[in-house]
């Protein structure tokens, strides 16, 4: 289990413990901002799982903002569901097999 020491937004130093993964320390690589981190409580699968997020720009705001890189991948998944909807593009044939299943 993994148990966060540190929260989103937190600053750290290299070296700093972040999480514990059992007795574990899990140890900061960078300094900077935690930008993401596993909630208290949930199952690692393994050794060397990622559990958190640094950020080296060290700017606590960019920690509680969407990244551009999640803005466009969001903002492309609206325009295929937006063309499908209106008949522009077919739905993919894996996409509607998942489609036909939840119907």
């Amino acid at each position: 289990m993994q148990n966060a020491q540190k929260q989103i937004g937190d600053l750290v130093l290299k070296g700093d413990v972040v999480a514990l993964v059992g007795d574990q320390p899990v140890i900061a690589q960078i300094d900077g901002v935690v930008r993401g981190m596993l909630r208290t409580g949930t199952s690692v699968p393994k050794a060397g799982f990622k559990v958190g997020d640094v950020d080296p720009r060290g700017d606590v705001a960019y920690a509680l903002r969407i990244s551009d890189k999640a803005r466009a991948i969001g903002l492309a998944v609206l325009e295929a569901v937006v063309r499908w909807q209106n008949g522009c593009v077919p739905l993919p044939s894996f996409v509607q097999r998942h489609v036909n299943a939840d119907a």
